[in-house]
This record gives structure tokens, C-alpha cells and sequence, in this order.
């Protein structure tokens, strides 16, 4: 069951993200950035829950889209 919430977690992650970019191409930058940043709380609330530090670490780090959100969020 674990690994379904997981997947939903990611999915609904990848879905702002994917908003975000809509919205940045549209030119509304100030939309894009807030849907950004939703998606990056999403992952970490998420990733909070995991309490061990090497899954935690690759929760965020190994997921390719996981990490692609971060790092856009930290622009």
C-alpha cells in the first residue's frame, strides 16, 4: 500500500510540474513559480515521511522528476 501513496505522491508532484511549465510558457511567470513551489511541498511533505536518511535522500535525489522539481524550484 505504501508504494501506491508513493506513486500518487510523485504523480500529483509531476502534474504541478508539468502546470508550472504551461504557465511559465504562457508567460505567467508569477503563476509558474507558485505552481513550482507547490510541487516541491508535495514532494517533501511526502519525503518527510520516509525516515530513513538514504531512502529519503534517493526519494528526492534518484527520481528523476523528483529532482528535476527541486531543482527548478530552487531557481
Amino acid at each position: 500500500m505504501a508504494w501506491k501513496l508513493t506513486s500518487a505522491a510523485v504523480l500529483a508532484a509531476a502534474i504541478a510540474s508539468d502546470h508550472a511549465e504551461v504557465l511559465h510558457a504562457m508567460g505567467d511567470s508569477v503563476r509558474a513559480r507558485a505552481m513550482m513551489l507547490e510541487a516541491r511541498d508535495l514532494l517533501l511533505s511526502r519525503g518527510a515521511k520516509i525516515e530513513d536518511p538514504e531512502l529519503h535522500r534517493g526519494y528526492l535525489e534518484n527520481v528523476p522528476e523528483n529532482a528535476r522539481i527541486l531543482a527548478l524550484a530552487a531557481v
